[in-house]
């Protein structure tokens, strides 16, 4: 792999290469060495270690990378705690996520009717991976008391969203191409961001956040700690502490 890439490298005569990973792993970092590129960038989205998870290796080639590379680039705070306490040369930015604001100000409007069955009670929507991150027992008690069709839009990572497929007010409609889903979101009455509280959620900037209030939709989520730092600034977020909390929050 990294034969190849040199190869091509020199093939087309790519001078000064700046490399961007997002990735620090081990196999990365020996590729970006043999490469000896101008500069050295990594762009930290997540965090690499997840909680309950044997992470020591993952974390120990995070730090070396940290310290090695020219710049780092983190989405979120906690990222940029966690950056600063290893980084030698003090070379970071914070740029959280965006949006492209051209791309969800004009969109192709989507009928829902052929897709919803019950289509005359509200939309509750969450766009964005079906993985473990997601709280599966809130959003099952939501399910069970809120008068409302939720759907889902996005890959499906993990098997647990099989238990919520029996009820008839759930619907995960898979992946969409990108393009549609503006168009989608305009359908929601409330928009969800149901994360289970953890360290690795606290880090996290959802991408959806800015899609959902592009749109002007209104927005309730868990209290994950990204997401309050951004409601301390502009106090526009429904946020909850627990699932009773969550409940209210969208019936408001």
């Amino acid at each position: 792999q990294e034969a190849t890439i040199i190869k091509w490298l020199k093939i087309t005569y790519f001078g000064s290469p700046i490399v961007i990973s997002f990735l620090p792993s081990p196999l990365i970092q020996n590729i970006i060495h043999k490469i000896n590129p101008e500069l050295k960038i990594y762009y930290c989205a997540d965090l690499m270690f997840k909680p309950k998870q044997s992470s020591k290796k993952i974390k120990k080639w995070e730090i070396k990378f940290i310290k090695n590379v020219d710049h780092i680039f983190y989405t979120s705070i906690k990222i940029g705690q966690y950056i600063k306490k290893y980084s030698i040369k003090k070379n970071y930015t914070y740029i959280p996520n965006g949006v492209n604001f051209s791309k969800f100000k004009k969109y192709t409007k989507i009928d829902l009717n052929k897709e919803i069955k019950n289509n005359n009670i509200p939309i509750i929507g969450y766009v964005g991976a079906i993985r473990s991150i997601l709280d599966y027992e809130l959003i099952e008690f939501l399910l069970k008391n809120i008068k409302a069709n939720f759907l889902f839009i996005g890959p499906v990572f993990d098997k647990k969203y099989i238990k919520l497929s029996k009820y008839q007010n759930c619907i995960f409609m898979g992946n969409k191409k990108h393009e549609l889903i503006p168009g989608y979101i305009e359908n929601f009455n409330v928009c969800i961001i149901p994360y289970i509280k953890n360290d690795f959620t606290d880090a996290i900037y959802p991408v959806k956040l800015n899609e959902y209030l592009s749109l002007g939709k209104r927005v309730v989520t868990t209290n994950i700690q990204e997401l309050k730092e951004f409601n301390k600034e502009n106090q526009i977020l429904s946020i909850s502490k627990n699932k009773e909390e969550f409940k209210n929050k969208i019936d408001s």
